[in-house]
């Protein structure tokens, strides 16, 4: 079955039909709650494992703590001579899974921002457009990143940060320009007289490609 990821690791642990039976029930794991496990080591006196749960139908997750509780409720009756140690990662909900015909309304009132506007600015058709944002057509993951990322493309520093030395728009405030991630969300920012200095940042977001220049003539004439 090999549900539980480097499950070969406890073949001198526990008898074959035992391992059958863990496996059984990690896979009731992944069906019904997409939680999955995976052995990281395993010592003389200690087992250390990764419980991961992806999203699933029902909606439903754990939290760090629940996670790791299960975990050692799965594992620690047949490892009762070791120590059980948990690397719990929950689901994160993607912030796109916000966007709805109403918070999208909502946003284009507040920004003053009509369909022919998202049309012009995106290049989609007019009826899917209007269609999406009046709730008639339902949206798939990557129409409801479209539309997050349309209006609200500033990340967070405190829900995720850039990758290290990577080059992205900063904002703090009203104020907004070029930095590289430093670490910690901290950023080296290029300041409006041009010089560099440190500072940590509220807000980022991925630089936008640069427009060809076939695009850069059709604008200008």
């Amino acid at each position: 079955m090999n549900t539980i990821k480097n499950v070969h690791l406890l073949a001198d642990l526990l008898p074959a039909d035992e391992i059958d039976k863990l496996e059984q029930a990690a896979h009731l794991y992944k069906r019904h709650a997409n939680i999955t496990f995976k052995i990281l080591k395993v010592r003389d006196n200690e087992l250390i494992l990764e419980v991961r749960q992806e999203k699933n139908f029902a909606g439903k997750y754990l939290n760090r703590s629940e996670l790791s509780e299960r975990t050692k409720d799965l594992f620690g009756t047949r490892f009762t001579d070791r120590t059980i140690h948990t690397r719990p990662i929950p689901y994160t909900v993607p912030r796109a899974d916000q966007v709805t015909p109403e918070w999208i309304k909502e946003r284009m009132n507040a920004k003053k921002i009509s369909i022919k506007r998202i049309v012009q600015d995106t290049g989609l058709d007019k009826t899917n457009i209007s269609a999406w944002v009046n709730g008639t057509r339902p949206m798939s993951q990557i129409v409801k990143a479209l539309f997050f990322r349309y209006f609200d493309g500033w990340i967070p520093t405190s829900e995720r940060l850039p990758g290290d030395k990577e080059r992205v728009l900063v904002a703090t405030g009203v104020e907004a320009s070029v930095g590289q991630h430093l670490g910690d969300g901290n950023f080296l920012v290029v300041c409006p007289n041009g010089e560099l200095k440190e500072f940590k940042e509220d807000f980022w977001m991925p630089i936008p490609p640069t427009p060809a220049i076939n695009e850069l003539t059709d604008q200008h004439e």
